[in-house]
């Protein structure tokens, strides 16, 4: 539990106090020596002496106290495995009432009633069980997770794309814990968010072709998923040949284009499907995660590619930290700009290039890759979320956003 960071700037060894010795006088003159309390008043503290005061002190939230419980049980999923994270979740009173193992959520599972699901092809069928690269056992069930509302008296995907929701949300923080051992928690929460987001899995269910097999009766929605999947497809090949020319992995070519929700809520659902199909065992998750949707995400979302402007996710990254001592400084020289990456007066990473706007996205994509690389560099230089530091800082006076005479490139 660290909620305060270190600080090496405040930093002092421990050492016993001094103890101090009088002489006795020799003048007849007697000597009085001011008790506590006594004499000029209590000197005002300096801003470090306050940090150095304040630096034994903790107070702990109820927030922190929930932290911790979830912390543990993390700590017991990467000790052993999810059997073990249920045996202490358990122990530490959270409420799971008639939940001892995994198993009895099978046990506990009902199928709805009521409205019947819709009867898909052996074709849609086969379709998606090749994307997924898992066998339905239950096919009703994927029935079910294709779909959407607006087909009348039969029973929607909503209650599997719940589930699935949860379920990618643990795959996908799994995956970024693993993949990135180094980084910290809010760079590690700037990547989830980007691989979850809709955006995101709407963009996979168009490029995996899973958009093909969502069941819907809708006209306006016909429309919508055919002009969405056209220029998701075009994007896709134009920044594939970019990336090429460039010398660089392709990025997130879906940023600017709203996405229908339904085509991430299927991704979801299809999720939530296979954990109930293979009675709430992860066998069938395991394949389609990181079968597909693993490589998709680990393609085209990284720290460089947060945003289409690298600074503006190096803007967002500090804002995580809770740093509000950093920037982009310009300098010219003859016909080059230099962009310097300042962070508490450190320089983090720099960058030359006759363009002023190449200079700042180089510098940014370099700052990204040093935060990557040195995990502990924001311990060792900011002390913000110590200090609690409240003023916000504008993005184009930090140098986050191009001037009007830098639009050129």
């Amino acid at each position: 539990m660290r909620i305060k960071p270190f600080l090496p700037k405040v930093w002092q060894p421990a050492l016993p106090p001094l103890v101090k010795t009088f002489c006795a006088p020799t003048g007849g003159n007697d000597t009085k020596i001011a008790g506590p309390g006594e004499g000029s008043s209590k000197p005002k503290r300096g801003k470090r002496q306050k940090q150095r005061d304040e630096q034994g002190v903790q107070w702990i939230g109820d927030k922190t106290v929930a932290d911790v419980v979830e912390a543990i049980i993390g700590a017991a999923y990467l000790s052993k495995d999810r059997d073990l994270a249920l045996w202490v979740s358990k122990r530490l009173k959270v409420s799971l009432p008639k939940v001892n193992q995994w198993s009895d959520l099978r046990s506990m599972y009902v199928v709805p009633t009521g409205l019947p699901a819709i009867e898909v092809s052996p074709k849609t069928i086969s379709g998606v069980e090749k994307i997924v690269r898992f066998k339905f056992q239950k096919t009703d069930v994927l029935a079910e997770a294709l779909t959407h509302g607006s087909k009348q008296q039969t029973l929607g995907y909503d209650r599997l794309e719940f589930l699935g929701d949860a379920i990618l949300d643990f795959y996908v923080v799994k995956h970024v814990f693993e993949r990135y051992p180094h980084l910290s928690s809010g760079g590690l929460s700037m990547l989830k968010s980007a691989m979850v987001i809709n955006t995101s899995l709407a963009a996979f269910c168009v490029i995996s072709g899973l958009d093909q097999y969502v069941q819907y009766t809708s006209t306006d929605m016909q429309q919508s998923f055919k002009a969405y999947s056209d220029k998701i497809k075009a994007l896709h090949l134009q920044e594939l040949q970019l990336a090429k020319e460039e010398g660089r992995q392709p990025g997130q070519f879906w940023l600017e284009i709203p996405a229908p929700k339904v085509l991430s809520d299927v991704v979801e659902s299809v999720l939530g499907a296979l954990f109930v199909s293979e009675g709430f065992s992860e066998t069938g998750t395991d394949a389609f995660f990181y079968g597909a949707l693993q490589p998709f995400l680990d393609e085209y979302v990284r720290m460089q590619t947060l945003s289409h402007h690298p600074s503006i996710g190096l803007y967002e990254w500090f804002q995580g930290e809770g740093c509000q001592e950093h920037q982009i400084v310009k300098s010219s020289e003859g016909n080059q700009t230099e962009c310097k990456v300042i962070v508490h007066d450190v320089i983090l990473a720099s960058a030359m290039d006759p363009a002023p706007t190449t200079a700042r996205r180089l510098a940014a994509s370099y700052a990204l890759d040093a935060l990557e690389g040195d995990p502990l560099f924001m311990s060792k230089v900011c002390d913000c979320r110590a200090n609690k530091a409240s003023k916000k800082l504008q993005k184009k006076v930090l140098g986050y956003e191009d001037d009007e005479d830098d639009a050129v490139s």
